[in-house]
């Protein structure tokens, strides 16, 4: 019914509770929503193959699998709409998407201690670029999220498109 037409009635109705049992664990049908979503959020850890690349390609396929099969992927559509006008919601997902970057900054904070990385990396701006291709495609595109486009995301993040710069001298007149 999406996050508007989910009512806490309806919550309450379904768990064989009254309203006020809802109200007690759960001050907002925000908070409740919040609190599912973590409840139903699998655990995973990257693998630490010893390689940045095999790393984020495991990542990626984790993010697609977990995005077309899981329920919180199924309602991601839904609670990114009601966030951009429900402020409480709009903090509660950055915080949910903050715990989750951090299993993907793990990953490179690896990756720079083994020396892959260097130090002025910009990791925040990284984990965008590997992440963006799903929630382009899921949110936006709605062109298929495949596990095998891993490899080619992640060959492009760490050796770039191999176009060369083209720069402009620009002088004053």
């Amino acid at each position: 019914v999406g996050f508007g037409g989910l009512t806490v009635d309806a919550v309450a109705a379904r768990a064989a509770v009254g309203k006020a049992t809802i109200y007690r664990r759960w001050a907002s049908k925000t908070e409740l929503v919040y609190a599912a979503m973590e409840a139903t959020h699998e655990e995973w850890e990257p693998p630490d193959t010893g390689s940045l690349h095999a790393d984020l390609v495991a990542v990626y396929r984790h993010l697609v699998e977990h995005v077309v099969e899981s329920k919180n992927g199924k309602v991601i559509p839904a609670m990114v709409a009601e966030a951009e006008t429900n402020a409480e919601l709009a903090a509660l997902m950055h915080r949910f998407v903050d715990d989750r970057r951090d299993k993907t900054r793990a990953v490179f904070e690896r990756a720079r201690a083994r020396g892959e990385i260097s130090r002025q990396f910009d990791v925040e701006l990284a984990i965008d670029m590997v992440t963006a291709p799903v929630f382009y495609r899921r949110l936006l595109s709605g062109a298929p999220l495949r596990t095998d486009h891993a490899e080619q995301i992640v060959g492009l993040l760490l050796d770039g498109v191999g176009a060369k710069s083209v720069r402009r001298n620009i002088r004053a007149v």
